[in-house]
């Protein structure tokens, strides 16, 4: 009897201690799904703000950063030599050219992908139906196919860069960063020409003129008119025909590459295949529109793709260098 009294109490202590040990392993699963459940709805109630307000947060007035557009009703735009406007996409710096009216941003590759023409020589020569524009064997500055280019004529046929911009090189991107693109209007409209120095035009009509002719799609190049307005100097306040010759709109501008000829996407209203371009040709304001082995649609020049991010994102970093702008999704 005593034997089965040990027993029967070592049996009850044993049941109490697994009885005990499972409670604790319940109260422990629960503590977590409960914790993990808070974690979750706390993250889903944290309210980001969009990449648009975050940065109007820190326009100035004065000094190197991001300007009000005296040129666009609500439209923003980096100024100077090094504004802290780097971010990262698809794995490398890039900067913020504008804070666009539609809450996108614009943005420019910081280094170039190369030497390109814009439009090979003889890419479109062999398109002569009556009403064409691009029919010359020396390339074409249009950007993409439209059915009036600025009165003169439809283009039946894109540029060799627009195919390999939204081609080849769209599709080496990562599936991120492809995902932060928007398709969106860009202007490729005539804005002046090569010839008399007393022909000036000032930026706000040549803004005028690019919007009067729009590609959409994925990725472009930057306007005449963006490198103007990224200067920090205020007599960069027109361009010629032809040389901006004069007004040094290259001082304190970071889209200003010492050494490199760099297509834009705005065409010469001259010839065809004339299109405005950033050099160092001789440090005359960083601008032309053909001569000097600089803005012709057939010679290689440098390329910096341009894309526009899609509104509902949020940044982190504080632009700088060391520590660009990191691009999030908004979650709804």
């Amino acid at each position: 009897m005593r034997r089965v009294g040990r027993y029967q109490r070592k049996k009850q202590r044993k049941l109490l201690i697994i009885s005990s040990l499972s409670l604790l392993l319940f109260l422990c699963v629960g503590y977590a799904a409960f914790s993990t459940s808070l974690s979750l709805k706390a993250k889903g109630n944290i309210k980001h703000k969009k990449a648009y307000d975050i940065l109007l947060e820190n326009v100035v007035e004065n000094g190197e950063g991001l300007y009000d557009d005296i040129y666009e009703e609500n439209h923003y735009v980096f100024k100077g030599a090094n504004p802290n406007n780097y971010i990262e996409f698809n794995g490398e710096l890039w900067r913020i050219i504008s804070v666009e009216k539609d809450e996108t941003l614009k943005i420019i590759r910081n280094e170039s992908i190369g030497e390109m023409p814009y439009d090979a020589a003889g890419s479109r020569s062999s398109l002569t139906n009556t009403g064409t524009y691009c029919t010359s064997d020396n390339g074409c500055n249009a950007y993409g196919v439209t059915n009036d280019f600025g009165g003169m004529g439809t283009v039946l046929k894109d540029s060799t860069l627009n195919t390999y911009l939204n081609g080849e090189y769209y599709n080496k991107l990562s599936n991120e960063a492809k995902s932060y693109i928007i398709e969106h209007d860009f202007e490729n409209g005539n804005c002046g020409g090569a010839g008399s120095l007393e022909n000036k035009i000032y930026i706000d009509e040549a803004h005028n003129l690019e919007k009067k002719i729009i590609w959409h799609g994925k990725i472009g190049l930057m306007n005449l008119t963006d490198f103007l307005r990224s200067t920090l100097n205020t007599s960069c306040d027109s361009i010629y025909s032809g040389w901006h010759d004069g007004n040094p709109c290259h001082v304190d501008n970071y889209l200003y590459k010492d050494g490199e000829i760099i297509s834009t996407m705005s065409s010469s209203d001259t010839l065809p295949n004339y299109l405005w371009s950033v050099n160092n040709i001789l440090n005359t304001g960083g601008i032309c529109a053909a001569g000097n082995n600089c803005g012709y649609t057939d010679i290689n020049q440098n390329v910096y793709p341009v894309v526009y991010l899609k509104d509902n994102i949020y940044l982190t970093g504080d632009g700088t260098k060391s520590n660009p702008y990191q691009i999030h999704d908004i979650l709804s």
